[in-house]
């Protein structure tokens, strides 16, 4: 396998940044491109990238804007333009777009907040790819609806590019309520030694700022969870849900088994999996081997 850094142009010419691992010595067996979520970065992904490697797929993962390789400077992290939900989607639909035309095979892994980006993907783009992995997702919430106000409200007469600590704390203050410790960020995972060094890592738990909240949390959310907007998802479209019994975001597994209701409601061939015990960052948990095992499968079937 070989790993380096990924340069991309967009459709709108901008060089975007983010990592890719190779299959060496042989051709793969198709693509992934993965989608990380908030907060984050490409790079976290290595030690599943490598699994995949293993397994004969190359993997390509983008970091976001306002994330990662595109921040060289850690003071913009987490701006965002007011579109800037929606041009990260764009940004890795190219990036599918230009695997597809090599005649590869493509698919999609997307955690976190990639997996919002995830399902507006498959709205936007229906049939594009035959297979998506939605991992620490949610389905619609009346949480949601709620935020969407707050966060509308807030963000009048104010400057976008600012960090909102408000915000922040009314999106994740919540999320330590159910679990044992109370240490910053243990919702992540019950593996302390991953949130430990999620804390330490500067391109990690930034605050972003007012307009990427408006952007995910009260736009891209809500226009992805509109009916008439899940229903252009494509019928033969494949999905695989998979999410910690102890994950908030998801609302501890329940929206999840409501968006799996919904996309078999419309006959798309999905599956829900609930790791008890399990939080939000399955591939740092414990037994992340069973759910790696349980993508490639997947992947494979």
């Amino acid at each position: 396998m070989a790993h380096d850094v990924f340069e991309f142009v967009n459709r709108n010419g901008e060089k975007v940044f983010g990592d890719k691992w190779l299959v060496e010595n042989k051709a793969s067996k198709a693509s992934i491109v993965l989608v990380h979520g908030m907060a984050e970065y490409a790079f976290r992904y290595d030690e599943f990238a490598r699994f995949l490697n293993d397994n004969n797929y190359d993997v390509y993962a983008l970091d976001h804007i306002g994330h990662g390789r595109n921040c060289p400077n850690p003071k913009t992290l987490g701006i965002w333009p007011l579109d800037g939900f929606d041009r990260c989607v764009d940004n890795f639909t190219d990036v599918v777009d230009s695997l597809q035309k090599d005649g590869k095979e493509v698919y999609v892994f997307a955690h976190s907040m990639g997996s919002f980006m995830g399902q507006s993907f498959m709205e936007r783009y229906p049939g594009k790819v035959k297979k998506i992995v939605l991992c620490g997702s949610s389905g619609p919430q009346f949480i949601h609806k709620m935020g969407k106000i707050v966060i509308s409200l807030h963000v009048l007469g104010k400057k976008k590019t600012k960090p909102s600590k408000f915000l922040n704390s009314v999106a994740f203050g919540s999320y330590l309520s159910k679990t044992e410790e109370k240490t910053k960020n243990a919702w992540l995972s019950r593996n302390k030694e991953n949130v430990d060094k999620y804390n330490k890592d500067s391109y990690c738990g930034f605050i972003p700022s007012l307009a990427f909240f408006k952007s995910f949390m009260a736009d891209g959310i809500s226009k992805t969870h509109k009916k008439k907007n899940i229903k252009k998802i494509d019928k033969n479209q494949k999905v695989l849900l998979i999410v910690g019994q102890d994950d908030p975001v998801g609302n501890y597994s329940k929206s999840l088994f409501k968006l799996n209701d919904i996309y078999k409601g419309l006959g798309i061939e999905s599956n829900l999996i609930v790791y008890p015990k399990m939080r939000h960052e399955l591939l740092n948990e414990d037994n992340k081997e069973d759910v790696m095992n349980d993508v490639l499968k997947f992947l494979e079937k």
